[in-house]
């Protein structure tokens, strides 16, 4: 057993390193390596991934790129990398027209929007193909637009060679469809008339689903014998719930979300809804409605929505965990017939007003979430932009973790400090990090190893520091004795 004068020790030093560092681990997040970003960019005001390949749009401002950009990124053995920056010799295309407002990719092909192209906000979508680790715009022809379109490109996505267009300022939505490399001149699909029909757009296979906000509806449509037709509406809330504002589909399951609903009486903290398609019918029903389990008026969950297979990334772009309107953004999973919370995802170099949550997108194995109002690591690159990739494990994994609740700090310290070589047939829960079944200095150190300073109010490194290193201290003194307790 320990004797007392060191247990008293570890304990006053864990709680010394606690008190002055606070440290926490919310989830592993990861920052895609922008190319030759500046101020004004607005990178990740769009994501997208399709397997190892994540696409972010920044509609541009400083640097050079005042027209936007697409970036792209592939992850391999080293990592995520940057692969190509995305953009067009259309001469046409002007300052403010906004490309990359919207983003999709599918495999080895991407598109990108500019709603705001031409003397009219006529708008534009842009298609490119991957060869190798080169991308090119698509050959025929050099980019998707519709007569009578307004505000073509608002929102875009794209399932193997289909792509759907929304252009809400003309209440309608496209699909195009590329035979032998060429695209077609597009399809409008049945338009319910309602204004600003095609704000929010998604594509899976046969199916689509088109979001309005304005009316707090969402249509669906299948591809039928050549045709797309209506395959049902679900309407959900009234005023200003704006249900409809971002949707997504995969397979048979869409996500739908309502930024301005209001929770439990809580004002806008915002909501989303999972749907399941009945087999052989145009029936959609709720599987489940997802709350922020911490939410708080004008968060705007639901502020965007994704969905991929079993996982569901929903952001909250106004959320405040570390300062005003930083952004968060929550992991949901559909595990034995029920969706479950998995984990709130912020990062630790969020500053006021940074939006992270903005856009989001699912992936089989991760999520990105991005952050348009990013000022950068040190905050003097005002709205140059971030993308974050995050993956879907739960925060009971995140080592050090005791008490299970998503951060590595005193409590979980003082949980190590209580069971210190107290036997065997300890757990996790008693501070076990390496389920040998013994509290000693090796859970020590994977507690060290992990602690963090949480977010600052105000930037002052030197505390968490200090905390980290009052903890490695503790952790060397108890692993000297216990070495010379085993030499006697």
């Amino acid at each position: 057993m320990m004797g007392t004068r060191r247990r008293w020790f570890l304990c006053a030093a864990l709680a010394a390193a606690a008190w002055v560092c606070g440290g926490t681990v919310q989830a592993v997040v990861t920052s895609l390596p922008l190319d030759g970003a500046g101020s004004g960019d607005l990178n990740g005001i769009s994501v997208d991934i399709s397997g190892n390949t994540v696409i972010v749009g920044g509609t541009g401002g400083g640097n050079g790129n005042t027209k936007g950009w697409a970036q792209v990124f592939v992850h391999d053995v080293t990592g995520w990398r940057w692969q190509a920056t995305l953009t067009v010799n259309d001469a046409a295309l002007a300052d403010g027209d906004q490309f990359g407002w919207s983003v999709a990719i599918d495999g080895n092909s991407a598109v990108v929007g500019a709603h705001k192209s031409g003397a009219t906000n006529k708008g534009k979508a842009y298609v490119f193909n991957r060869y190798g680790d080169v991308w090119q715009p698509s050959d025929a022809p050099d980019w998707l637009e519709a007569t009578g379109s307004n505000g073509f490109g608002y929102d875009v996505d794209i399932s193997g060679d289909r792509v759907l267009v929304g252009s809400p300022w003309a209440n309608k939505a496209y699909v195009f469809s590329r035979s032998s490399g060429v695209w077609d001149a597009g399809v409008a699909l049945p338009s319910p008339g309602t204004v600003f029909f095609g704000q929010s757009v998604a594509l899976s296979g046969d199916l689509a689903v088109v979001g309005n906000a304005t009316v707090n509806a969402a249509y669906f449509f299948r591809l039928d014998g050549g045709n797309w037709v209506s395959d049902g509406t679900v309407l959900q809330g009234a005023g200003t719930d704006e249900f409809g504002f971002r949707v997504d589909i995969d397979g048979q399951r869409a996500i739908v979300g309502a930024k301005g609903m209001d929770v439990g009486g809580v004002v806008d903290a915002g909501s989303a809804t999972i749907y399941a398609r009945q087999a052989g019918s145009s029936t959609w029903t709720v599987e489940a409605l997802l709350t922020a389990p911490d939410g708080a008026a004008q968060e705007e969950f639901g502020s965007a929505v994704a969905i991929c297979g079993d996982y569901a990334v929903v952001g909250a772009c106004y959320a405040s965990p570390s300062g005003e309107e930083t952004g968060a953004a929550y992991i949901f999973h559909y595990e034995e017939s029920v969706w479950t919370f998995v984990k709130k995802v912020v990062v630790d170099e969020s500053r006021d007003g940074d939006q992270f949550g903005q856009a989001v997108a699912a992936g089989t194995e991760v999520g990105v979430i991005g952050a348009w109002k990013f000022d950068g690591s040190d905050g003097t690159t005002p709205n140059v932009g971030a993308a974050y990739v995050t993956d879907y494990l739960p925060l009971e994994s995140l080592p050090g973790d005791a008490n299970r609740d998503g951060f590595v700090d005193g409590a979980d310290a003082a949980i190590l400090a209580a069971h210190w070589l107290s036997g065997g047939g300890m757990t996790w829960d008693d501070g076990d990090f390496n389920g040998d079944e013994t509290v000693d200095d090796l859970d020590l150190a994977i507690l060290a190893a992990n602690w963090r300073p949480a977010p600052p109010a105000a930037a002052v490194p030197e505390p968490g520091a200090l905390g980290l290193a009052i903890l490695l201290f503790a952790a060397a003194v108890v692993w000297r004795r216990r070495g010379a307790d085993a030499a006697r």
